[in-house]
């Protein structure tokens, strides 16, 4: 009995020294051996401890003593550093904890989705990068990512010396940029990463912030379905319940931002857009969406209006025969729109992506143009252009268009021309008709032009998802995209809501003689017969029934009604319908062996105000197996 007892005893004890005391002093995982601190600004140091501890940090020639609070919660600052080390911090309460070979340098945050997060080891000339990345001076922090409901205060990572065995799991685009800064300021640089593919901008933003916007509160809907449906975001396993979920508003920046906010950087780089660029409506929101993003993490840092500088999207997807609309092009139009917020900057890469892949391996080109705005108005680097040519004025000559731009640093230079003319520019008439125009350089200014267009009224520059681009400046950066006009549009998926009426726009289901209303419900609208749904950019009809959009036009004028369909895979083929009222302007069908096919409109039709456009989706032979159609019309009024 009496070695039982003993067993027993030795068991408790060995397992209470394993277990760490309550009153230890303890330290978020940012403050780790290998850490960089940031230089010429005053540090914020905290932790937690046993309420009313004593908790003493000490580093070089400071020494600073805090008391934890009742939650046992404690912070301190200290003095501003100049760029250094290593250095040993030493912090003591109860227990003490050193931590080693710290540098004193520049901290970059670096946020966004996959592009973002795509590692060195999947970027160009991967065996040249590795064998040269011994950078001991460059030191990147990495942790797990994680879903939150709630904003938490810390995470599980660590930070990893720069070398030629570590490097391939950085972020290339932040790896390339940190390297940049290094080479040319000769001070230590930190990243600090914070990112997770395929999630849209409102993932990464307080509930806060969107709650008060009221254009933007909608989305807050997200997070209180999720919080029902997974109680406990760390009991998802599921590969789409966890795709789903990270895409859910706020939930990565309570995960992955808030438990950084209180860590003192110079500023963030930013590479997303990919998520909010489609449908439409999305892509031109985010003009407005992401200086709400960029305020709120300033807000929250507190240590002012910090540079936030970001990557423009690629070019990517098939090209174009034609000019035409495009929600990446809206999206690029959203991220230069940023620009007019203060400390931001932008890269653009629209000469360097890939038809069929989406995530661009020439990270080196990234990381080099998005340190260029650092150097050059964070660090105040003399000599460097920071930017392509930017859109800045036009005049209408005659039949010709004459652009001037900003940041042609040593001249406007052509590339890839042909006949003697620029790729990428399309001018118009009042009539709005985009047609692919020359465009030459003369002096400062290039000069577009068309003969189908003898009258023009504007111009759009590398408008398309993937548009051919000629024009740079002499320091061999590329225009940024642009379009001269603000055509307004009226696009399917910009009047979509959990209402009828948004922007004109009304969701019903038809019998083949009479209109009835649908109803919002599990995030679409539903018909009485199954699966006669419309969805943002999409519908599906019923059997029988067919899926409808009606828009009503809120002035007389003549239209200019465009878009494409697409199905996922009918069985027996669907009938695609635009009336106008009672009159059918246009029909066309999208049948089983064309069905990886769009079908294209671009008809013209004269309204009254209060007349009814109605785009019909139904059922070919009553079978709507697969017809889940992908059709997201734009209107226009056109002079």
């Amino acid at each position: 009995m009496a070695s039982i007892s003993r067993y027993h005893i030795a068991l408790f004890v060995s397992i209470m020294l394993a277990l760490p005391l309550a009153a230890d002093v303890r330290l978020p995982a940012l403050f780790s051996d290998n850490m960089m601190l940031q230089h010429e600004m005053p540090l914020r140091v905290w932790g937690w401890a046993e309420p009313g501890e004593a908790v003493t940090v000490s580093i070089a020639d400071q020494t600073v003593t805090a008391t934890a609070d009742a939650d046992g919660t404690w912070r301190l600052k200290l003095k501003p550093m100049k760029a250094g080390g290593p250095f040993e911090m030493t912090v003591k309460g109860k227990n003490t904890i050193t931590i080693k070979n710290i540098l004193i340098g520049e901290v970059w945050l670096a946020s966004g989705q996959s592009n973002m997060e795509m590692s060195v080891g999947g970027c160009d000339n991967l065996d040249y990068e590795t064998n040269h990345a011994d950078y001991p001076g460059i030191r990147y922090f990495s942790f797990n990512n994680k879903i939150r409901y709630q904003p938490t205060n810390d995470v599980k990572g660590n930070w990893i010396v720069c070398r030629s065995d570590t490097v391939r799991g950085f972020s290339a685009t932040a790896y390339f940029y940190a390297r940049t800064l290094h080479t040319n300021l000769g001070v230590p640089v930190g990243i600090l990463r914070s990112t997770w593919g395929g999630t849209p901008a409102e993932a990464w933003m307080p509930i806060e912030t969107l709650a008060a916007s009221s254009e933007f509160y909608e989305l807050t809907n997200g997070l209180t379905s999720a919080m029902a449906k997974y109680p406990n975001p760390d009991a998802v396993t599921n590969t789409k319940e966890i795709i789903q979920l990270r895409m859910t508003t706020t939930t990565l920046f309570n995960g992955m931002i808030a438990p950084l906010t209180n860590y003192v950087m110079r500023g963030a780089i930013w590479y997303q857009g990919e998520n909010n660029a489609g449908p439409r409506s999305r892509a031109k929101q985010y003009r407005r969406l992401l200086p709400l993003l960029i305020t709120s993490w300033r807000e929250r840092w507190d240590i002012g209006d910090f540079p936030f500088y970001l990557v423009q999207l690629a070019n990517y997807q098939a090209k174009s025969t034609e000019p035409g609309e495009s929600g990446w092009a809206d999206l690029r139009e959203s991220q230069t729109a940023v620009l007019a917020v203060t400390n931001t900057g932008m890269a653009v890469i629209i000469d360097i992506g890939n038809t069929t892949n989406i995530h661009p391996k020439d990270k080196q080109t990234v990381g080099y143009r998005l340190a260029l705005p650092a150097l050059a108005k964070t660090y105040g680097v003399s000599g460097i252009v920071y930017s392509g040519p930017q859109y800045r004025s036009m005049k209408v000559d005659g039949s010709t268009v004459r652009l001037s731009f900003d940041h042609i640093d040593g001249g406007l230079i052509a590339s890839n021309a042909i006949a003697g003319s620029m790729p990428g520019f399309a001018i118009a008439g009042k009539d709005k008709k985009f047609v692919w125009a020359k465009a030459v350089i003369d002096g400062a200014r290039v000069v577009v032009s068309s003969e189908k267009v003898p009258v023009p009224a504007a111009v759009r520059y590398a408008w398309a998802s993937n548009p051919d681009v000629g024009l740079y400046n002499r320091a061999g950066l590329p225009a940024t995209p642009f379009r001269t006009d603000d055509w307004a549009s009226y696009q399917a998926s910009d009047g979509y809501a959990d209402r009828q009426g948004r922007k004109g726009w009304h969701f019903l289901s038809f019998d083949g003689t009479n209109y009835s209303e649908m109803k919002y419900t599990n995030g679409r609208w539903e018909g009485t017969e199954p699966y006669c749904h419309v969805y943002q950019n999409a519908q599906h009809p019923g059997n029988t029934a067919g899926s409808v959009r009606k828009w009503t036009a809120p002035k007389n004028g003549t239209l200019r009604i465009m878009g494409s369909a697409r199905s996922t895979g009918t069985v027996k083929g669907i009938s695609l319908t635009i009336m106008k009222n009672a009159e059918k302007i246009w029909t066309d069908d999208i049948l089983p062996d064309k069905k990886s096919e769009a079908v294209v409109h671009e008809v013209t039709a004269a309204v009254a105000a209060g007349d009814a456009v109605c785009f019909i989706v139904q059922a070919i032979d009553n079978n709507n197996s697969n017809d889940y159609t992908m059709w997201d019309p734009s209107i226009e009024y056109v002079e």
